[in-house]
């Protein structure tokens, strides 16, 4: 009884780990814009990051600047969170995100150029007609809701099985010696 004991809930741990890893996700969505006058607006938010994507690399600014006619700032390396959220999908209208990087991811505005990154020069400005639109990452609050309550479910069906597995097991070990007779 006791082995059998011991190997449920070694299987329920294992089960819950499984689960725990592959529930509670949490998703984003993309939201893209052309208007130049618009990414003005998006940059008065002092707390964004720019992004830019030159026709040959992705590179960060840092102290960027953002005027009626222009993109400037000094560029450095861009390091994002996990590759994805650099180059996500567009065809897959929801994407994943690990709950710890949600400031990094929303705080990044994502600018398209037309153009090659400046040769031998750590200094960027693209004039807004060089500009075909830019990204930012809303989160998808309802799927991510969605996606913890289902792992909730799952969780809540995979303990209540092990207890009455574990009930019947124990059930069938008190009345094994009462049904033969001792």
């Amino acid at each position: 009884m006791k082995k059998i004991l011991h190997h449920s809930l070694s299987l329920i741990a294992l089960a819950a780990s499984f689960t725990l890893t592959g529930c509670f996700k949490n998703f984003y969505t993309i939201k893209t814009n052309t208007s130049y006058e618009s990414l003005e607006t998006t940059m008065n938010d002092n707390t964004k990051e720019v992004i830019v994507h030159y026709t040959d690399e992705t590179v960060a600014l840092k102290s960027a600047k953002i005027d009626a006619n222009h993109v400037e700032g000094t560029i450095i390396r861009y390091n994002p969170a996990k590759p994805e959220y650099a180059e996500p999908d567009v065809s897959k209208k929801l994407h994943q995100y690990k709950y710890v990087h949600r400031d990094v991811l929303f705080n990044e505005v994502h600018v398209y150029a037309t153009i090659h990154r400046p040769a031998n020069t750590n200094a960027a400005m693209l004039r807004k007609e060089q500009i075909t639109k830019y990204n930012t990452y809303k989160p998808a609050r309802g799927a991510s809701i969605g996606s913890h309550i289902l792992g909730g479910i799952v969780i809540a069906a995979i303990i209540a099985s092990a207890a009455v597995a574990i009930g019947a097991a124990t059930m069938s070990f008190d009345l094994g010696p009462m049904a033969m007779g001792f």
